[in-house]
């Protein structure tokens, strides 16, 4: 991204890059829609390009010993234009994934005979076999048959791992990563430096081993480089991240928590968009450019116009929130890290309500400076509504609000 136009929460339309305003295109570039509305964005951009696609089926150990450092050109990492592994629980087996741009020539050759033979049956029909009916048919099933009978768990893992044939094939860039997943899960994914990976791995591993718990999905693992952004979870360091999943119709919070508590040791960055039981005390210790992204957003939206639960809790409170108790009454805002359950709710930032109109109450309730937004209650009994925002009082009319005047 190079450029971003953002529609503020007080209306005003600011263009921002490297630049010009330099801090309001960090935070809104990745920020969670908490400077405002994103009206553009200027996007560096590469033509359209084809990849090679290998898929096969390794022992984890070999895996791990041939990660290599992040230039090594001989590691499965450094070697390839891009790479992933699914590991197996109760397995030690993985399914690799190495993806390659072609050489110009190649590519020329490779797009002509798709514009015109396109792939030939036998290709679709493998596509269908492992993308559809092994990856998601067959895939739900033993999901099911590990939520009916758990103790089968380690079984079905072993015979998953090994029911992906390899195979190789040549493919739009989007079409080789985007697949279909119709197999409902919930998912964690933490960034952990690049040197802990193993660790990591081992400890949960361990963990699974100590704790009898059953897990039929598989653990995705995946690379990034360091990059400058302020709240990227790749920021100033190799990452690798560590993704884990159970199924929907499984308990999910023991196998999260464990994992939470593995990573934090190794100062993991969780995926903002997905679940995790963070506040923003903890992000302050993670990010050395945290306290810089929340004066961009105070400055920017010093109202919380843009706040949600989840904001204030991964960002703390806006000032206005922070100036008024009762602006901050809501469930994951507090700050506090949340339950178990209650971070189920939280995987990610929920969109703003939209207000309705105040009613002729709510305008008899505002003159008499009470806060928060209009109660079904009569004006007298406003103290007890559960209000959310405070709204000061117009001017010319009654008492201000004590919390805020």
């Amino acid at each position: 991204m190079r450029g971003v136009r953002v529609v503020g929460a007080d209306g005003e339309v600011r263009e921002a890059s490297p630049a010009h305003e330099p801090g309001l295109f960090e935070v809104s570039r990745l920020g969670l829609g908490v400077t405002g509305i994103l009206s553009a964005v200027t996007l560096e951009v590469v033509p359209a390009f084809l990849l090679r696609a290998q898929e096969e089926p390794w022992p984890l150990d070999r895996v791990l010993e041939r990660l290599g450092t992040p230039d090594d050109p001989d590691g499965l990492v450094g070697g390839n234009d891009h790479f992933e592994f699914y590991w197996f629980p109760h397995t030690r087996r993985a399914l690799t994934k190495r993806n390659n741009r072609l050489a110009p020539d190649e590519e020329a050759v490779e797009l002509e005979r798709l514009r015109t033979t396109g792939p030939g049956p036998v290709a679709r029909a493998r596509t269908w076999v492992d993308e559809e009916l092994l990856s998601n048919g067959a895939f739900e099933l033993v999901n099911r048959l590990a939520t009916a009978v758990p103790r089968v768990t380690p079984r079905l893992n072993a015979v998953s791992a090994r029911a992906l044939a390899p195979r190789t094939y040549v493919a739009p860039s989007h079409h080789v990563f985007v697949t279909s997943r119709r197999v409902r899960f919930r998912e964690m994914e933490y960034a952990v430096p690049r040197e802990h990976l193993v660790d990591v791995l081992s400890s949960i591993d361990a963990w699974l081993d100590r704790s009898g718990e059953h897990v039929p999905f598989p653990v995705e693992v995946r690379f990034a480089a360091p990059d400058d952004v302020w709240l990227s979870t790749a920021h100033g360091r190799e990452t690798a991240y560590v993704a884990v999943h159970q199924y929907a119709r499984l308990p999910h919070e023991r196998y999260f928590d464990a994992v939470e508590r593995i990573v934090a040791e190794v100062g993991g960055r969780p995926h903002w968009g997905k679940m995790h039981g963070l506040a923003a005390d903890r992000f302050r210790e993670l990010y050395p450019r945290f306290d810089d992204a929340v004066a961009v957003r105070d400055a920017t939206d010093p109202e919380g116009v843009f706040a949600n639960g989840y904001t204030d809790r991964v960002l703390g409170p806006a000032p206005a929130a922070r100036r008024c108790p009762a602006t901050s009454r809501t469930r994951l805002g507090t700050g506090r890290r949340p339950s178990v359950r209650g971070r189920a709710r939280a995987r990610a930032p929920a969109p703003a309500r939209r207000r309705r109109a105040p009613s002729s109450t709510a305008r008899t309730r505002r003159a008499r400076g009470s806060c928060g937004p209009p109660s079904r209650r009569p004006a007298r009994r406003a103290t007890r509504s559960r209000s959310r925002r405070c709204t000061p009082r117009r001017p010319g009319t009654g008492t201000p609000c004590p919390s805020c005047s």
